[in-house]
């Protein structure tokens, strides 16, 4: 277990350079990173000829770090290439991991083009079978499950940053009573071992044509719905081609009526990043914002696919007619790339 610090949390470059020079490393060009709402802060420079990323982890984030230590194993045991940890400072919180590239699968897109970003995400669905195949027992003692009330909490933040905001509830309850009839069809489903977030800004990208990827942020993972992590790569950013996303589909979810589900997850998990992307802006960092009426868009292609969604499409066309409007004329700026 990771015990509390006692001293100052290193949270500057030269905070940085001053903890390497204290345990004898010689850290060069240390780089500050952008970061996220995490408290975590992350540092690129060059260690023992090689460059390397120095996390800091403060102390309402060591919980993570202890998580991501379990999950790295656990993921590097399965064959799942993630960043190796190579140093940890329990008392000041502080990781080196290997450099694992600069750009994520969501900006290398456009260099990369349709054809190679199309095999990358083929790549990272093959990911999906041996990281459902983790032992249940340990990944539930990490993470409480994206059960039915879980993903309810998830939507919370989509009601209040996006569709109260915009006057998008519809009329009456029938959203709401939709929404958590959805969350309680996806939760009371057999669950099993999730990344959580298996999206393309958490794909990191090597150099070269011919992308290697390496699978980051993965100290959430916890029990979920079977498709989640499928809907989450094929939705959430980067969204899969029509040809692309049937392909994929044939191979991972063959059967008709668990289709049905793999459509759940859709429409969760585009609603659940509109409120994400919006209450990262109230907070900030509006770079995502132009994800969010093409996301609101491909939530509203999955109501008619799901059966307890179906009777929202004239129930809310009235009220959400201009955010799909928008969704419409933005497609030419945010394009499907997979």
């Amino acid at each position: 277990m990771i015990t509390p610090r006692t001293t100052v949390s290193p949270t500057s470059i030269r905070d940085i350079t001053d903890w390497a020079s204290h345990h004898g490393l010689s850290l060069e060009g240390v780089l500050a990173l952008p970061g996220d709402l995490s408290t975590r802060r992350y540092f690129r420079c060059r260690w023992e000829g090689r460059s390397v990323i120095v996390a800091h982890y403060p102390s309402d984030a060591l919980d993570g770090a202890r998580r991501f230590l379990e999950t790295t194993a656990l993921l590097e045991a399965a064959g799942i290439p993630v960043p190796s940890v190579l140093r940890f400072d329990r008392d000041r919180g502080v990781m080196v991991l290997t450099d694992a590239g600069s750009e994520n699968l969501y900006q290398a897109s456009p260099r990369l083009g349709r054809s190679s970003t199309a095999e990358a995400v083929d790549t990272a669905s093959r990911w999906i079978s041996p990281i459902q195949g983790l032992d249940r027992d340990r990944v539930r003692e990490l993470s409480p499950p994206l059960d039915t009330a879980a993903l309810g909490r998830e939507l919370e933040q989509t009601w209040r940053y996006f569709l109260h905001p915009r006057g998008l509830e519809g009329p009456g309850r029938d959203l709401p009573q939709a929404l958590d009839d959805l969350c309680s069809n996806l939760g009371e489903s057999e669950l099993v071992p999730c990344h959580r977030d298996f999206m393309a800004r958490n794909f990191l990208v090597g150099d070269g044509s011919s992308p290697a990827l390496t699978l980051i942020d993965h100290q959430d993972l916890r029990l979920g719905p079977r498709f989640y992590d499928l809907a989450s790569l094929l939705n959430d950013s980067l969204f899969a081609s029509p040809e692309n996303e049937e392909k994929l589909l044939e191979r991972l979810v063959p059967d008709p009526v668990a289709r049905i589900d793999y459509h759940r997850a859709v429409a969760q998990r585009t609603l659940k990043a509109i409120g994400t992307f919006c209450r990262f802006a109230d907070c900030g960092h509006p770079q995502h914002l132009s994800l969010v009426v093409p996301t609101l868009r491909r939530a509203w292609s999955q109501l008619p696919r799901v059966p307890e969604l179906r009777h929202l499409p004239p129930v809310l066309e009235s009220s959400w007619r201009v955010s799909l409007q928008h969704a419409v004329s933005n497609e030419a700026r945010t394009p499907d790339r997979s």
